[in-house]
């Protein structure tokens, strides 16, 4: 796979959001609010990508579970393992590797 470039990543990690919640929308449990909530998410992930940050990384640090999973496997990196993901808790991480940002 070629390497992508930051709008690239931006685009197809938003597709596996829309497509995980259109998926989730047919469920009794499903949050209406979830998709804006993975949006934000995402924007602040592409601002830790854009400066440099290392993809994979950033979005073990925003993002989790089944969400996490399908958006490393849409960019074919590695799968999060269980250190990796539960390694900060519910926070958002927002130091990689010497980045402050957000």
């Amino acid at each position: 796979m070629p390497v992508l470039n930051n709008a690239a990543i931006h685009d197809t990690i938003r597709h596996v959001l829309v497509e995980h919640d259109r998926a989730e929308s047919r469920k009794a449990h499903h949050n209406i609010y979830a998709l804006g909530l993975y949006m934000e998410a995402l924007q602040s992930a592409s601002r830790f990508i854009d400066g440099g940050a290392d993809v994979r990384e950033v979005l073990i640090g925003h993002f989790s579970g089944r969400i996490l999973a399908k958006c490393l496997k849409a960019l074919r990196l590695a799968p999060a393992t269980d250190r990796e993901e539960n390694g900060g808790g519910w926070t958002r991480r927002t130091n990689y590797g010497g980045s402050t940002n957000d």
